[in-house]
């Protein structure tokens, strides 16, 4: 581990051991696609404010799923601002139809080799994803001061390399204040690690 790590490390523990500054829900998961995927959600978006509020050092937030999204989650601060949460998974289509298939044809769910993500991949990946979901926030009916974009993955390859693919990643745009990876919850911290992406010189900057 680097030192740039260790002091990421450090702040993801800091952050996770402060008290919690908002209305936190996290609930089982119920087997039911939509309900799961809310869930899913609120949880990511549960710890990401624990390490937002606590790098920002904003106020109180209380959250909700927005029912128009995007974006998927509003946060509200004490003071009445909004911040609007959009989640997305990362994760190797081909890889996923692999297991599917395999689902189908031996009824239960068999692993699937990872997908081996390059800096090239990746970054080609999350910019997609960014552009897909510029377009989609341009359609909000809510329209909070300032939007995030939060990137979840479960995928191996990209969690090994996650500091090194981020730097190498410039990501261009207009309609999100800030965008983020979102890995998945490590058991040492209780949490999901965040890493924000560096903005493309090209993009345009939005206030914090």
């Amino acid at each position: 581990m680097t030192d740039n790590e260790e002091d990421i490390s450090d702040l993801l523990e800091k952050s996770v051991t402060k008290s919690r500054k908002y209305a936190a829900y996290r609930e089982s998961y119920s087997g039911n696609h939509h309900q799961d995927k809310l869930t899913k959600e609120r949880d990511i978006a549960n710890d990401f404010l624990d390490y937002w509020l606590a790098e920002s050092d904003q106020d109180t937030v209380e959250i909700a799923n927005n029912e128009n999204d995007p974006p998927d989650i509003i946060c509200t601060y004490s003071d009445k601002r909004r911040l609007g949460l959009e989640v997305v998974e990362l994760v190797d289509e081909g890889s996923v139809a692999a297991s599917e298939k395999l689902r189908c044809e031996e009824g239960f769910v068999s692993p699937v080799p990872d997908y081996e993500w390059t800096a090239e991949a990746f970054g080609k990946k999350i910019l997609d994803i960014v552009s897909r979901k510029e377009c989609l926030l341009l359609k909000q009916e809510i329209k909070p001061e300032n939007n995030f974009l939060l990137i979840h993955t479960d995928e191996a390859f990209v969690e090994i390399n996650a500091e090194r693919f981020v730097k190498m990643t410039h990501v261009r745009y207009a309609e999100f204040s800030r965008v983020f990876l979102v890995l998945s919850k490590s058991p040492r911290i209780n949490s999901h690690p965040v890493i924000e992406f560096p903005k493309s010189e090209a993009g345009v900057q939005k206030g914090l």
